[in-house]
């Protein structure tokens, strides 16, 4: 007789490997422009503010398509939706690298951020059902190492193909990485129904989420999790190669350094998040980045900027895993699409309004300082707020 339980561990690693590997060309695709900004800056005629919405606006459109592909993959194939939006994120990176204004280049990359929606949450919540409740930290790092790897991924081979061809040639490249994805997702990829899905765990009214103080607390921390990510990876290459004279290429490794720690850190934050409970790695982790940002702002020494780089890279990903495995404990299993989708809205605001931020900053004053210091402000009134949600 054929044991129902190991088969259904076994095949939640195949699920946990196809969702990895749509998040990893979703990541390296919705990135890659990021080491190599000033080539299209100077194609398509663009300012800072001007290119730092091209890493805005995708994640307007990533925002806007957070509730929706959530509220979807809780009531219909979520493997036919990260599918499909796979499939169509890579389509509107192919225009995107066809683009020859800079508003077209921002029509693009908004439908990117729309149709990429429709990975991650769907993703989350998949992976979320196939693993028990003692497991998902551990599987949501497994989700951020995968995601670390597209950035560390992206960034080298972006530069090399763009010195070597050009940026269009680059960005095609990455939209072309999403079809095996699709085509794996489109066929492997199958649902839970065992019904075990919320046995343990209380199921709630999905509407009670807004009247929790939890709800927003923990939406403030993502907000602030992923916009200060996006906003190192979209402006730390430039910075070094502005302000330090480093060369593109070698610019471009800061992207590497600080997913190269988070292979390890979005690991290791699952795993201590299991056990030490979520609420405490969240507050650790992002009054961490306090003086992280700070320091960047004062300090002129290249090697200490380096350094900065490997701490950012440890804190930020190991804050990735406790924020989302909280959820089925706060919202029930068979919620976790609709609250992740929730949550990863917040995620996306901060992803979009932050690095456009320091890019308006960087106009204005002629220096990144002002930004850095102000994403420090941010991340400690996150962290005060953080001892307020609920444990």
């Amino acid at each position: 007789m054929v044991d129902l339980t190991e088969v259904s561990a076994r095949y939640s690693w195949i699920v946990l490997l196809l969702c990895a590997f749509a998040i990893f060309s979703l990541t390296a695709a919705s990135i890659a422009h990021s080491s190599i900004l000033t080539l299209i800056m100077g194609e398509l005629n663009l300012n800072y503010t001007e290119a730092g919405s091209l890493t805005t606006t995708y994640f307007v459109g990533y925002s806007l398509g957070q509730i929706p592909w959530g509220y979807l993959a809780d009531r219909f194939k979520t493997s036919r939706v990260i599918a499909l939006s796979t499939l169509g994120t890579s389509l509107f990176t192919l225009l995107f690298a066809a683009a020859t204004q800079g508003s077209e280049a921002i029509l693009w990359r908004f439908s990117m951020g729309f149709l990429g929606a429709g990975i991650f949450v769907p993703g989350v919540r998949m992976v979320l059902a196939w693993f028990p409740s003692h497991r998902r930290g551990v599987a949501i790092g497994f989700l951020g190492v995968a995601s670390s790897l597209g950035f560390i991924f992206s960034a080298p081979v972006s530069s090399f193909i763009s010195i070597s061809y050009s940026w269009r040639w680059s960005i095609w490249f990455f939209a072309a990485l999403g079809l095996p994805s699709f085509l794996l997702s489109w066929t492997l990829l199958k649902e839970r129904s065992d019904g075990k899905l919320s046995r343990g765990e209380g199921l709630r009214d999905g509407r009670k989420m807004f009247a929790e103080k939890s709800f927003w607390i923990l939406g403030f921390d993502q907000f602030v999790r992923l916009g200060a990510m996006y906003t190192l990876l979209s402006w730390l290459p430039t910075l070094l190669l502005e302000a330090y004279g480093v060369e593109r290429f070698w610019s471009s490794l800061s992207v590497v350094v600080m997913n190269v720690v988070g292979i390890l850190s979005s690991a290791m934050g699952g795993l201590v998040s299991d056990r030490a409970g979520e609420k405490a790695v969240i507050i650790t982790c992002l009054t961490a980045l306090i003086p992280a940002f700070y320091l960047l702002a004062v300090v002129r020494d290249q090697i200490v900027v380096w350094i900065l780089i490997i701490v950012f890279g440890w804190f930020i990903n190991f804050l990735r895993p406790p924020t989302f495995s909280i959820l089925p404990r706060l919202y029930g299993i068979q919620r976790a699409g609709t609250a992740s989708g929730y949550q990863n809205t917040f995620a996306s605001i901060g992803a979009l309004a932050l690095p456009f931020l320091l890019g308006y900053v960087r106009d204005y004053t002629a220096s990144f300082d002002g930004g850095w210091i102000s994403l420090a402000f941010i991340c400690g009134a996150a962290s005060i707020i953080t001892l307020l949600l609920k444990s």
